[in-house]
């Protein structure tokens, strides 16, 4: 494609993409599902939102010109702690997932290094999965595990109210309350084990809400 010079081809673009599914170090190795391999689980356009996140804040995490190397150490901590939810069965790795965890995990990260008594350097790996880590501890992995009440997440909207859920697990997990509390996305019918996630009926996001 690039050969043939088309114009609506990004090369970073195709480069970011055959790293994702062929790197040695990708958290994503063989599981992007694109023309080059059917029978991954993981869309294209999930990992470039993703990535997007991160270069949205290079500058202020310091990682510039190291966002493809920040995103998948971001994500190569998540698929080691969390190992139980890398499937397709999971909403984890969903695109809307994919770009909420980690807008909100970089804004977490931008935190920590401007209220952090010394230098912080997530251009050093260990730095990097430590504090990741430290993120972690307030977010709760069944989450993305249960019947969601919602649909129709991939919006604007959607990544409003998935953001705003994920503060409000942090903060009942810091004050020692159920991590679903006052969340919007999350079936509490599922939570309570009354209701399977074939047998709940999420609620779609309207366009009004977009």
């Amino acid at each position: 494609m690039l050969d043939s010079g088309s114009t609506n081809v990004d090369e970073d673009k195709i480069t970011a993409l055959d790293y994702f599914d062929g790197g040695s170090d990708s958290p994503f190795k063989g599981e992007l599902k694109w023309a080059k391999n059917q029978s991954g689980f993981i869309v294209a356009n999930a990992l470039e939102a993703g990535l997007s996140e991160v270069a949205n804040r290079n500058s202020l995490l310091a990682v510039v010109d190291q966002e493809l190397d920040t995103f998948a150490a971001i994500w190569n901590v998540i698929k080691k702690d969390w190992a139980n939810l890398w499937n397709p069965g999971s909403h984890l790795l969903e695109k809307a997932s994919v770009q909420a965890v980690t807008a909100y995990i970089c804004d977490s990260l931008e935190k920590l290094l401007i209220f952090a008594d010394g230098d912080v350097d997530y251009s050093d790996p260990d730095v990097l999965a430590k504090h990741v880590r430290q993120v972690l501890k307030k977010m709760e992995p069944n989450f993305f595990d249960v019947q969601w009440a919602m649909t129709g997440l991939d919006t604007r909207a959607g990544q409003e109210l998935l953001l705003s859920d994920l503060k409000k697990m942090a903060s009942n997990m810091k004050a020692n309350r159920p991590w679903h509390i006052s969340l919007e996305t999350v079936n509490i019918g599922a939570i309570s084990g009354e209701q399977t996630k074939k047998a709940a009926r999420p609620t779609k996001i309207k366009k009004s809400q977009v």
